[in-house]
């Protein structure tokens, strides 16, 4: 892997093919290697990096890592380092919230926005997780003790496997045994960075409020229809707010669609990148010109809640057992 020096640490990325650039970023609590399928596919006719994140992988970043504002302004220098004009992006969760803030600020230097279950106070508030953030919203005497205390922890396997297969939509398989997948949760910067985004959730809130008439790059979004981190309901009205191009949701997907039906999600990014290239770099989002509907509830919500909860709880059983 490559670095880029940014704020005194080193930020790990891969760097894939050639032609027009696509930045790739991950989501909390994993690293580029979500991305492994479409690295590949994307660098037959782009330029293709996928970073990660400080905090995350091989970047190990500051204690807590970033705020969104943070990230955002990291993507910026790493995108004008790589760069000499405007950048696709596409992230997960966590980086879909810094993709679309950077967008914001600077909607000329980015040629696509490809945005997979993207983060933002409302849709993790609404998922299994949710109520980690409203603990400390509403009682933080008792929260802030424990997430000094969860910073210390280090993750077991065990631990780790349940947490990856609360991510996923059928909930086990091969990814939950995945060596570079566990890896991630092996990081010692691990914890302590996810702990710096949860007590940072105040400011993906601002992406719950954005407007119709706000100016971005063409948007797409994809949701996993199973997600149980961000919820396909909560999503749906994120949808309705950003009004993309085009919103796909995959019904038997979860929180790591690019993992779960890798072929599926490399064929609509590169659609979306394609579609993005055809067209004038922005335009109103009064109305999209093909809308593929999330839809408004997603399947079997309640019993996925119940059976998430219990994973949550087991793995932090399982985290505190192994401290």
């Amino acid at each position: 892997m490559e670095t880029f020096g940014y704020g005194g640490h080193p930020v790990a990325y891969v760097r894939r093919g050639a032609g027009d650039p696509v930045i790739l970023l991950h989501n909390g609590g994993m690293s580029h290697a979500i991305w492994r399928h479409q690295i590949e596919a994307l660098a037959r006719s782009r330029e293709v990096f996928a970073l990660d994140l400080p905090g995350y992988g091989r970047s190990p970043g500051p204690p807590g890592g970033l705020t969104l504002h943070g990230y955002a302004d990291l993507l910026g220098a790493f995108a004008g380092h790589v760069a000499r004009g405007p950048v696709a992006l596409a992230g997960n969760c966590m980086g879909a919230a810094i993709s679309l803030t950077y967008a914001r600020r600077r909607p000329a230097a980015v040629s696509a926005l490809v945005l997979v279950n993207p983060l933002t106070e409302a849709t993790f508030t609404r998922g299994v997780l949710g109520g980690l953030h409203l603990a400390g919203r509403y009682a933080p005497g008792i929260a802030r003790p424990v997430a000094r205390a969860a910073a210390r922890w280090r993750v077991p396997e065990k631990a780790a496997r349940r947490m990856l297969r609360l991510q996923l939509g059928r909930g086990d398989g091969e990814l939950t045994r995945d060596p570079e997948l566990l890896a991630c949760w092996a990081n010692p910067h691990q914890i302590r960075t996810l702990t710096g985004t949860l007590q940072d959730m105040s400011s993906y809130g601002a992406l719950d409020r954005i407007g119709p008439g706000e100016d971005l790059p063409p948007l797409y979004v994809i949701w996993g229809g199973r997600n149980r981190i961000l919820p396909a309901r909560a999503g749906a009205r994120l949808v309705a707010r950003l009004r993309p191009r085009a919103a796909v949701n995959l019904r038997d997907a979860g929180h790591l669609p690019m993992l779960e039906a890798p072929e599926t999600v490399t064929g609509l990014i590169e659609r979306f990148l394609a579609d993005a290239g055809t067209a004038p770099a922005r335009r109103s989002r009064s109305r999209s010109r093909s809308q593929e509907q999330v839809p408004a509830e997603a399947r079997a919500v309640a019993a996925q809640a119940q059976a998430a909860a219990t994973e949550a709880q087991a793995a932090a059983a399982d985290a505190r057992d192994g401290a």
